[in-house]
């Protein structure tokens, strides 16, 4: 499950080609499909990556 809190993402030209295909063809199956594999797989990609570093770094520390 995600952490609800502010994350960014990065979308290399290919996912932003992708997006603007899918806007201008008003694509809605393909929308949803970007939203899951891409946004999706990014945010919780970023999110343990963040819980990697907490663990090894901040050993006592409290996340708010």
């Amino acid at each position: 499950m995600l952490e609800i809190k502010k994350t960014a993402i990065a979308l290399d030209e290919k996912e932003l080609l992708e997006l603007e295909r899918i806007i201008t063809d008003g694509d809605e199956k393909e929308a949803l499909r970007f939203l899951r594999k891409i946004v999706y797989d990014k945010v919780a990609n970023s999110q343990r990556h963040c819980e990697v570093y907490y663990a090894r770094n901040q050993k006592n520390c409290y996340r708010s």
